[in-house]
């Protein structure tokens, strides 16, 4: 499966980091970009305005939570998918209302993973191209 689009992985753990690596490449990313926590992340996201945004929930320096509206921002067409240990119903849709696509639970399933990144694929490839 080979496309033109991009990713940013903004998580503080490493092994998620580089498991989502992995996946994202399967589905043919010509270019995945990470950062270790919420400040860092939105600077590369300002910088590079990904496709695709895989954002942990709880990272030191900045949380998901607030890297989240930044993010939408500066990229509006982005499609963010929250990933997090947390099931607090409040706090997920506290993401859901500052603008995240999708919401995946930690520790991952693969499967639901790659389910929501064919959906967040489908999204981007039927938005208006950016400029």
């Amino acid at each position: 499966m080979e496309n033109k689009f991009s990713a940013l992985i903004i998580d503080d753990s490493a092994e998620v980091r580089i498991i989502l690596t992995r996946i994202l490449k399967n589905f043919g990313f010509d270019r995945i970009d990470s950062a270790e926590n919420g400040r860092s992340g939105v600077e590369k996201a300002k910088l590079s305005k990904p496709d695709i945004v895989v954002l942990d929930g709880i990272m030191p320096e900045m949380d998901g939570l607030r890297a989240l509206p930044e993010i939408k921002k500066e990229s509006p067409t982005t499609v963010v998918v929250m990933c997090s240990s947390l099931t607090d119903k409040a706090r997920i849709l506290k993401f859901k209302e500052a603008g995240a696509d999708f919401y995946i639970l930690k520790p991952f399933d693969r499967e639901k993973v790659e389910d929501v990144m064919k959906q967040a694929i489908e999204i981007v490839e039927h938005r208006p191209r950016r400029v």
